[in-house]
């Protein structure tokens, strides 16, 4: 098992309201697994998964991109100036 933290940021967080959340996902998984376990257990947010950008450290992520325990992620949804 693995264990990453993920910071929420602007709508995705007031939809959670709180600012990052720990998931425990099976050693191996991908960004694109970690995308399934938070439609399946955080239903709030859902709905913002398909727009969000995923990064994990300082660099996006692709799906595929493997993650390992202690990562930070980060769900980037996109900006809108004014």
């Amino acid at each position: 098992m693995l264990t990453v933290q993920v910071s929420l940021f602007a709508q995705v967080r007031l939809a959670m309201g709180q600012s990052d959340i720990e998931v425990t996902l099976p050693e191996g998984a991908t960004v694109d697994d970690l995308s399934s376990h938070l439609r399946e257990h955080f239903p709030k947010i859902a709905p913002y998964l398909s727009s969000c950008r995923v990064a994990v450290g300082v660099e996006y992520a692709s799906p595929s991109t493997a993650l390992a325990d202690g990562d930070d992620i980060a769900l980037i949804p996109p900006v809108q100036g004014g």
